[in-house]
């Protein structure tokens, strides 16, 4: 961290793949070597991604003196979606995670939920949606379910999908329920009671600077004084990048003409906010654009 002597730090997330099943002391090590290595806000959010078939209440009562934030990747609350996910906790193991969490004093957490899941009826989705809401917890991520290339899912051929009349049925009654219980829908897959909006999210979108360590992470740093924006990559395999010796030697610079595209890619996932050309120029991307040019190239005046 020497070679940002002046940052101090608002959030840290863990998160990717499932790192609740690291030791809840080496997680007490890595977070204390950060805090003693760079200075953090007082208020500073620190969240963590948990499965819920990989902590009982012994280790979530030591994660409470790390962390303040929690997202359970829950996924759903019927037993036969969460069999065709692969996840290896079952419904009543997730309602116990949430539930030891709250008796802890946990009072941030997320659910991770996913709809348009196979064989998914409408009153399926809106069961998991409903259970969700009924646990009284301050944040949901409620998204549909994606096949990404390469997975197991994208594989098989014979997956029972949902249509798009089930999924538009599901999305009118599911954000009907969100919104009669409290929840502001304030980003693409994020919903919200007053208060608990996911700071760290909130970072990306605004397109803050972060710092990416761990395989596969990447980062965004702002070059104040040179007047760009440098963009990082980890290796994506463990011992790859456990063999680095200095993950910020690929530090590489955005080009001038993409910095509009990544600028507002990031600040369109924000539904309750708006852009500002202002803030484009003078606060966010570290380049004073000629904002005549910026009109034209997009169709502005």
């Amino acid at each position: 961290m020497a070679k940002f002597p002046n940052i101090k730090l608002s959030t840290i997330y863990m998160g990717g793949g499932t790192p609740s099943l690291i030791d809840s002391d080496n997680i007490k090590d890595i977070v204390g070597y950060v805090r003693d290595k760079v200075c953090c806000t007082d208020d500073i959010e620190i969240s963590m991604e948990i499965n819920p078939g990989t902590v009982n209440s012994t280790k979530l009562r030591a994660l409470k003196d790390v962390i303040n934030r929690i997202s359970f990747g829950v996924q759903s609350f019927t037993d036969s979606s969460l069999k065709q996910l692969n996840r290896i906790h079952n419904s009543q193991m997730a309602l116990s995670s949430v539930k030891t969490a709250q008796d802890l004093g946990f009072n941030n957490i997320n659910l991770d939920l996913m709809h348009d899941l196979p064989n998914q009826t409408v009153k399926d989705a809106i069961f998991d949606l409903q259970t969700a809401v009924n646990l009284n917890v301050p944040h949901l991520s409620w998204y549909q379910l994606t096949m990404e290339e390469g997975t197991e899912f994208y594989r098989k051929s014979n997956l029972n999908i949902p249509d798009e009349t089930v999924l538009n049925e599901i999305d009118r009654n599911g954000l009907s329920l969100l919104e009669n219980s409290g929840f502001t829908h304030y980003e693409i897959s994020g919903f919200a009671k007053e208060g608990f909006r996911c700071r760290h999210n909130l970072s990306y979108w605004n397109y803050n600077d972060y710092i990416g360590i761990g395989a596969g992470a990447h980062g965004k740093i702002t070059d104040w004084e040179n007047c760009r924006i440098l963009r990082s990559a980890q290796m994506e395999y463990p011992t790859e990048f456990m063999s680095e010796t200095d993950y910020l030697t690929s530090l590489m610079p955005v080009g001038a003409d993409s910095l509009p595209f990544e600028f507002f890619l990031n600040k369109s996932r924000l539904l309750t906010e708006k852009i500002s050309i202002n803030e484009y120029e003078s606060c966010r991307t570290g380049t004073d654009y000629n904002r005549r040019r910026f009109y034209l190239s997009y169709g502005f005046r």
